[in-house]
């Protein structure tokens, strides 16, 4: 990807406070992921869904390597993606491979560039079927994997596991 598809980062709407987000275990996988998206306002099936996808795209590591190197993270953000990602930490003042630093650029990138994954999730009903449907959503629109539509359909069983752990 070319220097100039980097585009400034817009100005969060609601920027989270670094010290506003719980102490978490670094290593501490889903318990700390969903943590810290739960001080952020998110209800249990947005959490769900993302912990779904984040099984798949990284383990819950950190500092997971992908796709020949340009993917990293939680998400595996991907080549502009993951430049704007530690951009956003070194701004911001976070560890970029922190779980808190990660989930507050995973949050500011919902609400400032996929508008319509963040309406999803929000809206998703507060039920184990919402928080499918919204790990639908966000395989397709965010994480946009090969086979995305098939790659959704096993994000959304992934669901349950987590529903039951929280």
């Amino acid at each position: 990807e070319a220097s100039a598809a980097i585009q400034p980062m817009p100005v969060n709407p609601n920027p989270v406070d670094p010290g506003s987000l719980p102490a978490v275990d670094p290593n501490g996988g889903a318990a700390s992921v969903y943590a810290v998206l739960a001080s952020m306002g998110y209800s249990k099936a947005a959490i769900c869904a993302i912990l779904a996808n984040m099984q798949a795209e990284s383990g819950f590591r950190t500092t997971a390597v992908g796709d020949g190197g340009t993917s990293y993270g939680l998400c595996q953000w991907h080549a502009g993606r993951k430049q704007r990602l530690f951009d956003f930490c070194a701004q911001n003042g976070y560890d970029v491979n922190s779980v808190q630093g990660q989930c507050a650029y995973l949050d500011y990138e919902l609400k400032t560039g996929y508008g319509g994954v963040y309406s999803a999730l929000v809206s998703a009903p507060d039920t184990i079927e919402g928080a499918k449907e919204a790990a639908k959503v966000w395989c397709i629109y965010f994480e946009v994997p090969a086979n995305r539509y098939q790659r959704a359909e096993e994000r959304a069983a992934y669901v349950d596991r987590y529903w039951n752990a929280f």
